[in-house]
C-alpha cells in the first residue's frame, strides 16, 4: 500500500491568486476552487490569499506530503509540467474575467 501511495502523482495543490482586491473575497476563492475541482475532478485545491506575498499571476504549488516534527512522510512524485500548464491555462480565465469587469 505504501509503495502505491509513493507512485501516484501529487494530486493536491495550493493556489494563490494574483495581487488585486477582486481575489480577496472568500466567495471568489471558493468559486475558483470549485471551478478547478469541477474541471480536474481527480485533483484537490486549496485557494488562499493568506501569506506574505502575492504576484501578478496565479501561483500553483504542488503539495507532495505533510511535514511534521520528527515525521518523514512519503512524498508523492511532483506533477507533470503538462498538468501544471493545463491548470495554469485554466486559471487565466479568471484574469481575463477580471480585465473585462474593469472596463
Amino acid at each position: 500500500m505504501r509503495g502505491d501511495f509513493e507512485n501516484r502523482e501529487c494530486n493536491k495543490f495550493l493556489v494563490v491568486p494574483p495581487n488585486g482586491c477582486q481575489f480577496d473575497a472568500p466567495w471568489k476563492q471558493q468559486e475558483i476552487r470549485e471551478a478547478l475541482e469541477s474541471s480536474f475532478p481527480s485533483l484537490r485545491f486549496v485557494v488562499t490569499t493568506e501569506g506574505r506575498r502575492r504576484f501578478a499571476a496565479f501561483l500553483i504549488v504542488p503539495i507532495g506530503g505533510v511535514a511534521g516534527k520528527g515525521r518523514q512522510p512519503p512524498k508523492r512524485p511532483l506533477p507533470s509540467l503538462a498538468l501544471l500548464e493545463r491548470i495554469g491555462t485554466f486559471l487565466t480565465q479568471f484574469l481575463e474575467e477580471n480585465k473585462r469587469s474593469l472596463h
